[in-house]
């Protein structure tokens, strides 16, 4: 182990302690959808990487929360039919995001997004305290 790394290899740069911090914080309140905007939001990447990151975390988490409702005898008949059916208005969601996605807005697309988390997190605590 050099100086620069940190537990079993792991470099000791704010990259990684972020990235194990949003590990961290996913797995235990489940919470992988704001955690990981904030983290994808705080890095310096172009816009349409940061989409993409998103849109790419969110397929696969989902793909894995099939297979391991499946494996674990969660995933119902009913609760099929009701993705299913959930999954037309995600579609036509994403398709919509994706042509609101003009380049010439790029410099508010950071500030809006973070300001919708923190109303949505101000919400939430709100709406727990009630």
């Amino acid at each position: 182990m050099n100086h620069r790394s940190g537990l079993k290899g792991i470099p000791r740069d704010s990259g990684s302690r972020r990235n194990a911090l949003v590990g961290i914080a996913t797995g235990i309140a489940s919470l992988a959808g704001m955690v990981i905007a904030l983290f994808v939001l705080s890095r310096n990447a172009p816009v349409r990487v940061m989409r993409a990151s998103l849109v790419l975390f969110l397929f696969i988490s989902s793909l894995m929360s099939i297979v391991f409702l499946l494996l674990y005898g969660v995933m119902t008949e009913t609760a099929a039919i009701r993705g299913l059916v959930l999954a037309v208005p995600s579609s036509i969601g994403v398709f919509i995001g994706s042509r609101m996605f003009i380049p010439r807005f790029k410099p508010w697309y950071r500030p809006f997004s973070l300001t919708l988390l923190i109303g949505l997190a101000a919400f939430g605590l709100v709406r727990t305290a009630f």
